[in-house]
């Protein structure tokens, strides 16, 4: 392997790790919740749960950050809307990929760019089933695992109309009540590590199966949402940094090693024509200074025998010697 093609590839490898490195560097550590919150509205409009994550991320870097943002949620949801807050307050839904990650499934979107401390509104909302139901005891449990660092936690639970003996496992630090008279039972954590695990469980009591507020009063105090993508299901799904990645990799192996290669063909060819001109050359030399030293006697007889002679001795080849005797019958 020559030189050129040994820069190549330390070149080729260097580059390689820096794309990783980067992606690697993109990825973790770059954003923070400033705050989150999960609500859950128990037989709200439906038997079922309504949950939302409301979360605020921020670009804790000193780079521009254009990547993706990631929540895990319960694997068995009716997923509603992936939305990106806007400050006029406008929720535009993105589209979005699902991995499952054993019983919870990873919401992955990308994001605009982000400039440092700039923040990132981030808005999940579903509906799913965790109650269960002895008589008229109602409990649920739910455990949360965060992807970011969270500086404050909320957990918001609306208590359902006609509920009683409402408890929860957390220390609640307040109620209030939300357009409809329910109670919002309100409990926080602070500083969160990226990885923790909140385990929330609920018990209340109720009579009824009704739902607390009609599915129309509901409707009309729902945020307008101005663009609704399709989701996309994926048992693995497809980071599109990896693709960005596997492209870059790709398009830097391929131009090293179209490189490389012609440097090779350039030097081959350079090394046959060398070798080619020198036989010629050495010959030329040789015919003409068999020629300069049988010139010097002008007797044609004794110049073919010297050049006969020269040819028995191997100092010329046949060709040379042919070439001698057609030059002295020429001359003569």
């Amino acid at each position: 392997m020559n030189n050129l093609s040994k820069k190549s590839i330390v070149v080729l490898l260097l580059m390689i790790g820096a794309l990783i490195i980067g992606t690697t560097a993109q990825a973790k550590g770059s954003l923070k919740a400033t705050t989150m919150q999960i609500q859950f509205k128990p037989e709200y409009d439906s038997p079922d749960v309504l949950g939302t994550y409301d979360a605020y991320l921020k670009n804790t870097t000193s780079k521009t950050y254009s990547g993706t943002v990631e929540f895990l949620v319960p694997k068995d949801i009716n997923l509603g809307s992936v939305c990106e807050i806007t400050d006029a307050g406008e929720h535009n839904c993105q589209l979005y990929d699902v991995k499952v990650k054993g019983d919870k499934k990873l919401i992955v979107w990308k994001t605009g760019k982000l400039q440092p401390g700039e923040e990132y509104h981030a808005y999940l909302e579903f509906y799913f089933n965790p109650l269960q139901i002895n008589n008229n005891s109602r409990e649920f449990n739910f455990n949360y695992v965060t992807t970011y660092p969270v500086q404050n936690f909320t957990f918001r639970i609306t208590e359902p109309s006609q509920a009683s003996n409402f408890t929860a496992n957390l220390e609640e630090v307040g109620i209030q009540r939300d357009q409809y008279g329910l109670k919002e039972h309100i409990y926080k954590l602070t500083d969160l590590k990226e990885g923790a695990s909140v385990d929330l469980k609920v018990n209340y009591d109720r009579t009824t199966t009704n739902a607390s507020v009609t599915a129309q009063n509901s409707q009309s105090t729902q945020p307008t949402v101005t663009q609704q993508q399709p989701a996309t299901q994926a048992g693995s799904g497809n980071n599109p940094m990896v693709i960005i990645l596997v492209v870059a990799i790709l398009g830097v192996m391929g131009y090293f090693i179209y490189y490389t290669m012609q440097n090779n063909e350039s030097a081959t060819a350079g090394n046959n024509k060398s070798k080619r001109s020198k036989p010629v050359e050495n010959n030329r030399k040789s015919k003409s200074k068999s020629k300069a030293n049988l010139k010097n006697d002008l007797n044609p007889s004794e110049e073919k025998k010297r050049a006969r002679q020269l040819l028995l001795d191997g100092k010329i080849s046949e060709k040379t010697y042919k070439d001698i005797l057609k030059d002295i019958e020429d001359e003569n």
